[in-house]
């Protein structure tokens, strides 16, 4: 059994990264050369969605979503995102570390 996050702050990260549209963006973030643009995200995300590994239209409401995860990570210093694009926030370590891989 897994220990449960001891503070209220490593609950609501874990809620956070737990989600799937935020788990998919710091995968990408691990995967490719920083700093990774929003419209790599938005594909990126849109294709893990459809379950294709192809580029698929990204849809408003996919969109509004995706930019509305970028912002509650950036807030919570998960990642940093910048004119250039998303990089790796002080916090981006310990986010990633608190969803286990199944």
């Amino acid at each position: 059994m897994t220990d449960l996050p001891s503070t209220g702050y490593e609950l609501e990260l874990f809620t956070l990264v737990a989600r799937e549209d935020a788990w998919w963006i710091l995968t990408l973030l691990t995967t490719l050369e920083e700093p990774v643009s929003h419209e790599q995200v938005a594909q990126f995300v849109t294709a893990f969605d459809h379950g294709t590994p192809a580029a698929v239209e990204t849809d408003a409401t996919c969109t509004e979503t995706i930019l509305a995860t970028i912002a509650e990570l950036d807030e919570a210093d998960v990642i940093d995102e910048t004119a250039s694009g998303l990089l790796r926030g002080p916090r981006f370590t310990d986010a990633f570390q608190m969803v286990p891989l199944s």
